[in-house]
């Protein structure tokens, strides 16, 4: 009987604890300086979960929360997640032919890591504008929850 109230409680407490979270701290580097595409990345992916918690400086100096990503793919191979931010009002924007320049879009993120060797992509597209900027990097995963990793 003993043993069965043991059982018992172990799956219990196996059940309630939460699912691993994977985080990773990455720095990017855009290479066209476009102001479209932060330097800085951290988010953290929850196993079997299809939405992740990302902290991108772009976002988060729109809205002041994390933002909610969508995950499209995370497998052993790589972590590709989707998300958007508000109307950003980029200060080092250009004039180009469909944008005057002026005036704040808002920005899908695509970003893809792989695990490999920690490398990741980073798409930023502009709404409205024809064109995507794109910067690339590193990340390195850590054990600390998101909110330690960011700078608040």
């Amino acid at each position: 009987m003993k043993r069965l109230l043991h059982l018992s409680c172990l799956t219990a407490i196996l059940l309630a604890a939460p699912a691993a979270a994977r985080t990773y701290n990455c720095v990017l580097k855009d290479a066209r300086n476009s102001g479209w595409a932060p330097e800085t990345l951290a988010f953290e992916v929850f196993e079997g979960d299809t939405t992740a918690r990302a902290f991108d400086p772009i976002t988060y100096s729109i809205s002041g929360q994390l933002a909610t990503a969508q995950v499209v793919t995370a497998n052993s191979v790589r972590v590709s997640l989707n998300w958007k931010s508000g109307r950003y009002d980029n200060p080092k924007a250009r004039p180009t032919r469909d944008f005057s320049g002026r005036g704040a879009l808002p920005i899908t993120f695509t970003a893809t890591l792989l695990r490999g060797g920690n490398k990741i992509l980073l798409r930023a597209s502009p709404s409205g504008l024809n064109s995507f900027f794109t910067a690339k990097g590193a990340c390195v995963e850590s054990n600390a929850p998101l909110e330690q990793l960011i700078p608040l």
